[in-house]
């Protein structure tokens, strides 16, 4: 069902990437009005320069590119040049956020078990250096499990460290009725496989350290908790200032305008050229090939900073624009993670055109997911829609919130390849889509560089597409709040 009727657009387009796909070949056979944005296939190569540019500039700058660190600005200052070199003008658009950063995350049961990794909430106060030890007390599941102050009745709360099963209520509330009831620390674990990503509200509403663990690991706490357990938790949180960058095409109707966007910063862990210097890249070479294209609509190419505290520039940016310049952005285009070892051909689901009752984007969104559909079609490639309610948030998210279409490629992070999958891309089920997700290996030589050409292919179809697509407005984009957002439970961190 989802593989038919791809839309008059995007099979047009097709000609443009069927014949960008010929060995050495230029796309002669273009779209009637491509307005010269021609993809060959120089491009794909072009991309794997400027990743490999940029791991040199992280590498430089200590490895990764948080914001306001030297990696982050040497990346940054590579942009401008590229962009400039082509003839734009790059607009800076800067901000502050809250920076964290966690310094300590482990558990380890007592007397004498091993540290077990886990993930610290966000804006969690931090326990001491080298923990606190205390009773381990378990929470009884419900449907509300430890939101109110009944769930602690009888258990001897004062002075431990509580287990909850995720759900029912926000990580902020859970926590505070855990403080009420005298707990000294609080352990979540999550109501599904896999981790936990979250945060409290604000760095304001913390009031005890508060850590998670896996499904897995918590179940087996639950069913045979151990007397006592060791945990450390501890994170940095301070003020920062960093830059969005953004550059317009010179041609094209500036009241139709497509934003093509990436985040360009890491997280402390990782060097992160998967996540997301491979958008990054992918981004610049789009620019550069659209420099002197005689285009039909605008596009607009954005480099993002703190998309890993939750998506902070890209709302910033939007909130810092008057309505009538939001209103001339007709869509968006995110592009996250293009290069996974063990990856998926993944299409942001943003118009549930399947109709199999996921979130859905703006009106609007379900022409930018086919002419992305229509790249990897006119590969002869197989794909698959993701969920813009699942894992795969990213900057879409804040153009989604202020009612602008958006769509994008996304090929996994680190959760678990299924067997529908393996069928459908080959690789091997039962392993994570990127076994470097997050961590000190996400490097150019981790990247899978066939799927990221099929991605880098698929994204230029896209554009080109879009711009011979009929003008179909939007409704008018809602006016977005200058939020500071912090990663959730569905954050790419």
């Amino acid at each position: 069902m989802r593989q038919s009727g791809r839309r008059s657009a995007a099979v047009i387009g097709s000609i443009i990437l069927l014949a960008a796909l010929a060995p050495g070949g230029a796309a002669a056979g273009a779209l009637p009005g491509d307005a010269g944005f021609r993809p060959d296939a120089r491009t794909a190569s072009s991309v794997l320069g400027h990743l490999q540019r940029i791991q040199q500039l992280t590498d430089a700058g200590g490895g990764v590119r948080t914001p306001g660190s030297a990696g982050f600005a040497g990346a940054a200052g590579y942009v401008k040049s590229v962009l400039g070199a082509a003839g734009y003008q790059v607009r800076e658009h800067r901000f502050t956020f809250n920076y964290t950063e966690i310094l300590a995350a482990r558990l380890k049961i007592l007397p004498d078990g091993a540290d077990q990794q886990i993930q610290v909430i966000n804006y969690t106060p931090s326990t001491p250096v080298g923990g606190i030890q205390a009773p381990l007390v378990v929470v009884p599941v419900d449907a509300t499990t430890g939101c109110e102050e009944s769930d602690y009745a009888g258990l001897g709360a004062p002075g431990s460290i509580v287990l909850l099963r995720r759900g029912g209520c926000t990580f902020t509330v859970k926590q505070q009725v855990a403080a009420a009831a005298g707990a000294a620390a609080v352990i979540m674990y999550n109501n599904a496989p896999g981790k936990i990503y979250g945060s409290m509200s604000s760095p304001t509403d913390g009031l005890i350290p508060v850590a998670a663990v896996t499904g897995e690991l918590g179940e087996q706490l639950a069913a045979d908790p151990p007397a006592r357990v060791e945990l450390e938790a501890r994170e940095i949180i301070e003020s920062r200032e960093t830059v969005n960058l953004t550059a317009d095409t010179a041609r094209g109707d500036p009241g139709d305008v497509l934003v093509v966007g990436a985040h360009l910063d890491t997280i402390p862990e990782s060097p992160g050229l998967n996540d997301d210097a491979t958008g990054v890249a992918a981004a610049l070479e789009y620019a550069r090939l659209a420099a002197r294209a005689p285009l039909k609509k605008k596009l607009r190419f954005a480099f993002w900073s703190a998309e890993e505290w939750g998506q902070v520039g890209s709302f910033e940016y939007l909130a810092s624009l008057p309505s009538d310049e939001l209103a001339r952005i007709k869509g968006y285009l995110d592009l996250a993670k293009l290069g996974s070892p063990n990856f998926i051909r993944g299409v942001l689901d943003s118009a549930d055109v399947d109709g199999s009752g996921g979130a859905t984007g703006p009106a609007g969104s379900d022409r930018l997911e086919a002419a992305l559909i229509g790249g990897f079609t006119a590969q002869r490639l197989t794909w698959k829609p993701v969920d813009l309610g699942g894992l795969a948030s990213s900057d879409w998210l804040a153009f989604t919130d202020a009612g602008i279409p958006a769509s994008g490629l996304f090929s996994g992070t680190e959760e678990l390849k299924t067997p529908a999958e393996q069928e459908l891309f080959g690789g091997v089920a039962g392993r994570p889509y990127d076994p470097c997700h997050a961590t000190a290996c996400d490097r150019v030589e981790n990247l899978n560089r066939t799927v990221l050409r099929q991605n880098v292919l698929a994204a230029a179809h896209a554009i080109a597409t879009l711009q011979v697509a009929p003008a179909t407005p939007p409704p008018a984009p809602a006016r977005v709040a200058a939020t500071h957002r912090t990663p959730g439970p569905g954050s790419l961190r």
